[in-house]
């Protein structure tokens, strides 16, 4: 082989490195050993299956040869089946054995009816299934001690997954509910129901459902934790009713983050961007308490009153919050919008005059950082001499601003990048661009010394 064609080919294999060393993580994604395993796992036809009773279910159970016996010791297992039919594939009602539906594809075909629905049941397991094309992805009624678990729920015209009609104790975890009509994942019935009780929804990722995510109308003492909801034409979560604690979620991408209508809730550490509204409220009696919400096309957290209701955004507690960035104000509270406490909040580049407007009565704003008016501080007490005066018919004002954030501000807060020379990792940390380059860079530097040296033994 002559020198100029050994160098051609040196050349193309430093390049085609260097071009593998920038991708590699995705390549690394694509090979990833647990997505080959799904795409080989194979699956066995079965005609629907429809169990009215625990008589019913032992039969069939004796019959397919199912594992287990229906006792918590050996709940029977049912997996590994594959439905397609234009009607209910997997109904369970009237029983209380034990049981796990487990990996298992439905295809609804035509819409028509529910891919899995359960009615007046106890103590089952729905996991790790892909449902298409059904009414409802994922239908439970009336049931108690269920757990909803890993599944994929897509195309569906009624919703993802439906929790309704006295339902208790039912974890709806980690599942990926995506692309339905109505909602992505929905506790209580439309029409009227009986409230469910004890409902946890945590871990799932909701998204491009319409026209929203995560709805609470029949319901209590529910748990929404952990979830990312995105991508949805009007709102992320949606509270009707009341007690309920809404924490940790991440939500981007909607009309509105969060609309509560229903009281006595609790919301921390709920990280909301890229929305019109990030929350919106028209109830009373909430706490919002180290939340991060920014990037709003319009306003962070408003409190307004509902003429049509006749109640308001009332005697809530807002404290430790972080609002930063939204185009007209980080809170808004309308008319009405009476007696809450806005506390030890942060303030940073909301709005072009004022970050807060308040046109509501005997709201209190106490000991707020507004990074807009961090002077003078005379007495060098932390806080700034003159009061920061608050936007509205209330002619309202903070007595006591920070003159810089305490110890006690959010240790999760990054300050939005004012540096266009920045990149950021999909967890949200700032990564600076240089470091990365310089890490490319030498794994090309050390490629080409390679080339060089073979080059010079080849002489």
């Amino acid at each position: 082989m002559n020198r100029k064609r050994l160098n051609i080919l040196l050349l193309t294999a430093v390049l085609s490195l260097l071009v593998l060393n920038i991708s590699g993580t995705s390549m690394a994604l694509e090979l990833n050993p647990a997505d080959s395993a799904t795409i080989t796992q194979t699956y066995t036809p079965h005609a629907i299956i429809n169990i009215d009773g625990n008589a019913e279910f032992l039969a069939q159970d004796a019959i397919e040869d199912w594992p287990g016996d229906g006792s918590p010791e050996s709940p029977i297992v049912i997996s590994g089946y594959s439905f397609a039919a234009a009607e209910w594939m997997f109904r369970v009602e009237n029983s209380d054995l034990h049981y796990e539906f487990i990996d298992n594809q439905l295809d609804g075909l035509a819409y028509v009816w529910c891919g899995i629905a359960i009615v007046n049941a106890a103590n089952g397991v729905i996991r790790d299934n892909t449902v298409r094309r059904a009414a409802a992805g994922i239908h439970v009624v009336t049931v108690e001690d269920y757990i909803i678990e890993g599944n994929d729920v897509q195309d569906s015209p009624f919703g993802g997954i439906i929790v309704e009609d006295g339902s208790v104790n039912v974890t709806v975890k980690n599942n990926i509910v995506y692309d339905n009509e109505n909602f992505g994942i929905h506790i209580g019935n439309p029409f009227g129901s009986a409230t469910s009780h004890n409902i946890t929804i945590v871990g799932n990722t909701v998204y491009g459902n319409s026209p929203g995510g995560i709805t609470l109308l029949e319901a209590e003492n529910c748990i929404v934790e952990n979830n990312d909801i995105y991508d949805h034409a009007q709102k992320g979560i949606v509270l009707e009713t009341a007690s309920h604690h809404i924490n940790f979620n991440n939500i981007t991408d909607c009309q509105t983050g969060i609309h509560i209508t229903g009281g006595n809730a609790t919301f921390e550490h709920n990280t909301i961007s890229r929305v019109e509204f990030g929350i919106t409220v028209i109830t009373e009696n909430n706490t919002f308490t180290d939340n991060y919400i920014f990037d709003c096309e319009e306003i962070g957290l408003r409190f307004y009153y509902s003429y049509s209701d006749g109640v308001g955004g009332a005697n809530n507690i807002v404290a430790r919050n972080v609002f930063a960035n939204n185009s007209r104000w980080g809170l808004d509270l309308t008319a009405n919008a009476d007696n809450n406490l806005i506390q030890n909040n942060y303030f940073f580049m909301n709005g072009d005059t004022c970050q807060a407007t308040d046109d509501g009565a005997n709201n209190v704003f106490d000991s707020n950082y507004w990074d807009d008016w961090i002077a003078p501080d005379a007495n060098n007490d932390s806080i700034v001499d003159i009061p920061y005066e608050i936007d509205g018919d209330a002619e309202n004002s903070d007595l006591h601003p920070m003159a810089a954030p305490n110890e006690s501000i959010p240790p999760w807060y990054v300050a939005p990048s004012t540096s266009g020379n920045e990149t950021t990792t999909t967890t949200g940390t700032s990564l600076p661009i240089e470091p990365l380059f310089l890490a490319i860079g030498g794994s090309a530097v050390v490629i080409v010394l390679i080339g060089v040296i073979f080059v010079k033994k080849r002489k």
